[in-house]
């Protein structure tokens, strides 16, 4: 399996989820040692989010022991039944249909994949006991953004526009905005305070250069002052 395959076989389902987040998911899910879809649970029963035994998979199972968190955050090795899937294609339809029925918060949340993301943890039912499981899912967001949403500069404006979109329509917390804007940090991923940014009436300024056409204004050196003020007020409506 690979990231651009998994997602290819979840998108059809945007309907429920965010593909996007569900690759995340998973890419994380069945990473072990840093290595994504090698999890004894991913490889043995095509499980890629650890869904335990529930109302819609009664059989076949799979049983063994994983790591628990309790509520103080004490890590302890519990005996669990897992789902036992016949395929990967299988998996993402008893995904969905877990979404569906009990992550109403990932379903509301569907269109912006770091939404989704708090959905798994803020919803009635909570995805993980891993008090660090939403860090975990930006981290591996991070990590796949490039493959997905182009290399160089375009994955981090899309980036951006998430989380910028994500901030405006109240999906993710306050605590949870400064998780992901640190992580970018550590990316070297310059981020302006959009929360402060939004709260500011938008307002339109227009700015004339002056000089121009046949008004080339002063000049020294063979330099037009026309030239120096257009140059200044592109890069002010660049934000320089």
């Amino acid at each position: 399996m690979d990231a651009l395959t998994f997602l290819k076989k979840v998108t059809p389902y945007s309907k429920t989820i965010n593909p996007f987040a569900v690759l995340c998911q998973c890419y994380h899910e069945t990473k072990v040692k840093g290595v994504p879809w090698s999890s004894e649970l991913f490889v043995k029963a095509n499980n890629g989010a650890g869904i335990k035994k529930w109302l819609h998979w009664p059989s076949p199972l799979y049983t063994k022991v994983s790591w628990e968190q309790s509520s103080i955050g004490t890590k302890y090795n519990k005996s669990s039944d897992f789902c036992l899937y016949p395929s990967v294609d299988v998996f993402i339809q008893n995904y969905v249909m877990k979404i569906d029925t009990s992550y109403p918060l990932c379903k509301a949340y569907k269109d912006n994949f770091l939404g989704y993301f708090n959905g798994l943890i803020s919803g009635p039912y909570k995805w993980a006991t891993d008090k660090e499981y939403f860090t975990r899912l930006v981290e591996a967001s991070l990590e796949l953004a490039p493959s997905v949403f182009g290399v160089g500069t375009a994955w981090r404006q899309k980036y951006l526009n998430a989380l910028e979109y994500a901030i405006q329509n109240r999906y993710i917390s306050a605590e949870q905005e400064e998780i992901i804007l640190q992580l970018l940090k550590k990316k070297n991923v310059i981020v302006t305070p959009i929360d402060k940014i939004n709260a500011i009436p938008k307002t339109l300024i227009c700015i004339d250069p002056g000089h121009g056409g046949t008004d080339p204004g002063a000049s020294s050196d063979g330099v037009l002052e026309k030239d120096c003020t257009r140059i200044f007020g592109e890069a002010l409506g660049r934000g320089f």
